[in-house]
């Protein structure tokens, strides 16, 4: 079975990549590379001076949780899922296909798709279909989902009692950093985790929601 065995989380993949040689480190990271950044800089096998956050909470919310189901259900309702049993080229495409979408629009912004599409129905579904094709053609439906299941699982305070007493004893500096019509982190959740360390808060100004951090500076 293609997903047979633990779930993988964010904090074991970290432990994974963890140097042979670390050293004290600036790490930085954006969106799931954000929810890897923070775990490193709770990880003593990693001495991190400084990890600036972009777009990443401490642990997840239940919303951004619920959009990752529905994700998984699109890829696991396409009969070629075969329950993780499919032979490679020949997966459930179409569902992978319908969960990039769903993904798409949770990381953009309802202003900034407007803005850009307004009321033009046929260009908005063929930018989705289109995302929905192209990332087909680079990624896995069981590799996605175990993705997902990470993010979905992030949680700074699991076996460190509990997120706020983690943040209080992260021994980084830390620069949050949101964006500021992102609905897949909110301002809110950035800013509660930089309070929590202490650390600093920053906003990039955007109206393309959580992929605002690649729009603007791309």
């Amino acid at each position: 079975h293609r997903l047979d065995g633990p779930a993988t989380r964010v904090q074991q993949g970290s432990r994974a990549v963890v140097p042979a040689r670390a050293r004290s480190a600036i790490v930085i990271g954006a969106s799931a590379g954000g929810m890897r950044a923070l775990e490193w800089a709770a990880q003593t096998a990693v001495p991190v001076d400084h990890a600036v956050v972009v777009a990443a909470p401490a642990a997840s919310s239940a919303d951004l949780r619920a959009g990752l189901a529905v994700q998984r259900a699109a890829v696991t309702a396409d009969p070629a899922w075969q329950g993780g049993h499919y032979a490679p080229q020949s997966g459930p495409t179409a569902g992978l296909a319908l969960a990039r979408q769903l993904a798409v629009l949770t990381y953009r912004s309802a202003d900034g798709l407007e803005q850009r599409f307004g009321p033009d129905a046929g260009r908005l579904t063929a930018w989705l279909e289109h995302h929905g094709r192209s990332f087909v053609e680079r990624f896995d439906a069981a590799c996605y989902l175990r993705l997902i299941g990470a993010m979905a699982t992030h949680d700074l305070g699991r076996g460190r009692g509990g997120v706020q007493r983690a943040l209080r004893h992260l021994p980084a500096r830390v620069t949050a950093v949101a964006v500021s019509s992102d609905r897949f982190t909110t301002p809110d959740e950035v800013r509660a985790l930089a309070r929590g360390t202490g650390g600093r808060y920053a906003v990039i100004e955007s109206v393309h929601g959580h992929d605002g951090f690649l729009t603007e500076y791309g």
